[in-house]
């Protein structure tokens, strides 16, 4: 059963705390703030489920050809090992390819993340409307899906996969739900009252995506209007298992700092390093802002997990690497402290001190000659 968020989208808050005031008991949280109709929250309204679009677009996507898997069997065929629902829906779509699908596809190359961030700009099932869709690429997939979701069977594969997800829902919303309130707590931006009441608290919402279509590990995170969706494939192990979680505190504590950082000042702070930033680090993080709330969301990830959590926007940065090391302790003293968030976040953000200066070159004096004897 569905448990309901108190982290509405703004215009949803004061309706939910008024009927909750009155006395109702709301079962689940409200259609038009998730994804998917299966799904199940954390207290905090981190949602996790199988999302009708995403599985289509993988089944789409499988039918055509794509056969991407990190666990393989023996040598020499090394042949994929797919997950139980993958295996079955392969085995039911039998061998035809839809020709008019794949034109679509070699006309529109790219990674695959660019096909979730399509296929999400749809309305949601059964109709997958595309008039708000922006992306050609939404409108060109849009009548596969829906053909493939109403006419050839895709429902009954979705409520399959839904089924076979419970499980790993069950296992994920425990520690799910543990690190997101730690890092509600963690990062106070007011009274309870006051953040259900009006717009502070989170800028918008979380979502784990159950895709057991892609290969064993992949993790894909994608920013839509209004929500983070983080995708992941059928977990290998423990490990993977983290990796999912990582990301989810990383994009919720992003959401959490993200309306305080955007009104703090920018030059002699920590985020004058953002001229370092490596290219690649800069396209997912335009500007000194949307890095320092990275960064932020990356410290109360790691602070609350108790590990180096991976933050996906940073892996591999070295600027980033030396401001998250320079933030980490000042987040350590912060967490156990009653101070608000806005009020600690100057000393959060402070520049780190200067280096030392070297030490001046000893030069040793000429030795005086001695008088000859």
């Amino acid at each position: 059963m569905s448990r309901l968020s108190f982290r509405l989208m703004p215009h949803l808050r004061r309706a939910s705390v008024v009927a909750c005031l009155a006395g109702g008991v709301l079962a689940s949280a409200p259609a038009s703030a998730q994804l998917s109709s299966s799904s199940v929250f954390t207290d905090d309204g981190v949602e996790i489920g199988v999302e009708p679009r995403v599985f289509a677009l993988f089944a789409l996507l499988n039918e055509a050809g794509y056969d991407n898997e990190s666990v393989l069997g023996n040598e020499p065929l090394l042949r994929p090992k797919f997950s139980v629902t993958r295996e079955k829906l392969r085995a039911n779509q039998g061998r035809s390819i839809n020709k008019a699908l794949v034109d679509v596809i070699d006309k529109n190359p790219g990674q695959v993340d660019s096909y979730i961030a399509a296929v999400l700009e749809l309305g949601p099932a059964p109709r997958f409307d595309d008039k708000a869709a922006k992306s050609p690429l939404a409108k060109a997939l849009a009548p596969f899906i829906r053909e493939w979701f109403n006419e050839e069977g895709g429902s009954s594969h979705m409520r399959n996969a839904v089924e076979a997800a419970r499980d790993t829902q069950k296992k994920l919303l425990a520690p799910t739900d543990t690190a997101i309130k730690a890092a509600t707590k963690l990062v106070r931006l007011g009274d309870v009252s006051e953040q259900l009441l009006d717009d502070a608290g989170a800028q918008g919402r979380v979502a784990l995506i159950l895709n057991d279509l892609d290969a064993h590990g992949a993790l894909i995170v994608k920013q839509t209007t209004d929500t983070t969706v983080v995708v992941a494939g059928p977990f290998r192990d423990a490990k993977d298992q983290a990796r999912a979680l990582d990301a989810v505190v990383y994009a919720y504590g992003k959401t959490l700092v993200a309306g305080e950082v955007n009104k703090a000042e920018i030059k002699g702070t920590v985020l004058d390093g953002y001229a370092a930033v490596s290219a690649s680090t800069k396209t997912a993080l335009p500007d000194a802002k949307a890095w320092g709330r990275a960064l932020l969301g990356c410290s109360v990830a790691r602070e609350v997990l108790k590990r180096d959590a991976e933050c996906v926007d940073l892996v591999g940065d070295t600027a980033s690497t030396t401001a998250l090391a320079a933030i980490a302790p000042r987040m350590k003293d912060y967490a156990p402290t009653p101070a608000l968030f806005s009020a600690a976040l100057p000393d959060l953000l402070a520049a780190p001190p200067a280096p030392p200066p070297e030490p001046a070159p000893v030069v040793e004096e000429p030795r005086k000659k001695g008088k000859g004897k």
